[in-house]
């Protein structure tokens, strides 16, 4: 008998099941996320003929045309997995309980793949790396982003600094923060 036959009236154990249900779930849905982002790159030096290194990042700078070649296989790869993710996410169904449009519900089945996808390939851009210095075993989303040099200035720091500039008139702002900003 589940709990919701019994209209939720439930027995400790019954409770007890459902709370390691929920712990299995969870652990299974970070590690399934996990799992993905290793594939996307394991797949993508497969792609490349790369056999990865028995390490877990090796601190290389890649050439542009290396890197700019990685990213088009990565891009490959993510297209092709991308594309099996929202088909996947498309055929489960949805919650009747569930008050988000179809849309939305779909979108945050699949953002993990987008950002599994956007991780690696910061790290290889931004970080100068190459697919063949990592062990895609061993790679995780913070690996990536710890190993990523951060964006020193986005759009919206750039937009306050405008407006800031406008509202004080100090017209050095732009020599001495954006610019240098602008050009890192």
């Amino acid at each position: 008998m589940s709990i919701e036959s019994n209209g939720y009236v439930a027995s400790v154990k019954e409770i007890e099941a459902l709370v390691v249900q929920r712990i299995e779930s969870a652990n299974y849905f970070s590690a399934s996320r996990t799992t993905y982002l290793r594939a996307l790159i394991a797949t993508a030096q497969n792609d490349l003929g790369i056999k990865p290194q028995g390490i877990r990042l090796q601190r290389s700078e890649a050439s542009a045309e290396i890197i700019k070649q990685h990213a088009d296989a990565l891009f490959a790869v993510h297209e092709r997995f991308y594309e099996a993710v929202q088909s996947a996410a498309r055929g489960v169904p949805i919650d009747p309980e569930d008050t988000r449009s179809k849309a939305d519900v779909i979108a945050s089945r699949i953002v993990f793949a987008r950002s599994a996808y956007s991780t690696v390939r910061n790290w290889l851009i931004r970080g100068k790396h190459s697919l063949a210095s990592i062990n895609a075993s061993k790679a995780t989303k913070h690996s990536l982003a710890d190993a990523t040099p951060k964006r020193v200035c986005g759009g919206a720091f750039l937009h306050s600094l405008i407006c800031a500039m406008h509202k004080s008139s100090i017209s050095n702002h732009y020599e001495t923060v954006i610019l240098p900003c602008i050009m890192s």
